[in-house]
């Protein structure tokens, strides 16, 4: 499940959350994807890690 927070002007947060391990990169993938498919740099952060114990990954994007 993928769910949006923090959204502002110029970033927001996005919560991915899985029961399947390591597909935190395909997440960073597909929101640089998003970027240039809309013509819009972006910076993707992975901010929080579940492989690191957190409940699920969050990504901070900046636009």
């Amino acid at each position: 499940m993928i769910t949006c927070t923090d959204i502002k002007e110029h970033s927001l947060n996005v919560h991915y959350e899985t029961e399947r391990p390591g597909l935190a990169p395909m997440v960073v993938g597909l929101l640089k994807g998003l970027g240039k498919r809309f013509n819009t740099p972006l910076t993707v952060r992975h901010t929080t890690k579940k492989s690191e114990g957190a409940p699920h990954d969050i990504f901070e994007v900046l636009f």
